[in-house]
């Protein structure tokens, strides 16, 4: 019977403990759920900004209202026009640095195979010479 007891002490005091820390632990779940919900995330270092891509906040959504409003002000402000044939010019002024530099670069990579090829030749030839010649016999 004592066992049973001590079983039903135990558990009781875990259960107390419990419903003690409820209400703590209820309004940890609730500021966490309201910090999500804003886009914020509650880090070691306090409130952070929840950088989960695709994730839904509220903050976020206002920041894109902001921006795009902004954006849509500077663009009437500016009055932007995009005119094709500057953009077909910057295209090939592009293209064709692009296209001079690879070339300058294969035609660096050739020269370097060449003069690799070269300097072995010569280098074989070298040897070739110094096998022929007789070492000097020592005294």
């Amino acid at each position: 019977m004592k066992l049973y007891q001590k079983v039903n002490e135990i558990a009781e005091q875990a259960i107390e403990k419990q419903m003690k820390d409820l209400p703590q632990k209820v309004e940890s779940i609730i500021s966490s759920s309201i910090l999500s919900l804003l886009g914020l995330s509650g880090g070691y270092r306090g409130n952070e900004i929840d950088h989960c891509n695709g994730r839904w906040n509220l903050f976020a959504e206002v920041l894109k209202a902001e921006a795009k409003n902004d954006v849509e002000k500077i663009v009437k402000e500016l009055k932007v026009r995009f005119n094709i044939n500057d953009f077909t010019e910057a295209f090939q002024k592009e293209y064709m640095s692009h296209f001079r530099s690879h070339l300058s670069y294969k035609a660096k990579e050739l020269a370097d195979q060449k003069v690799k090829a070269y300097v072995e030749s010569r280098l074989n030839k070298v040897v070739e010479n110094l096998n022929k010649r007789e070492l000097p016999k020592k005294g």
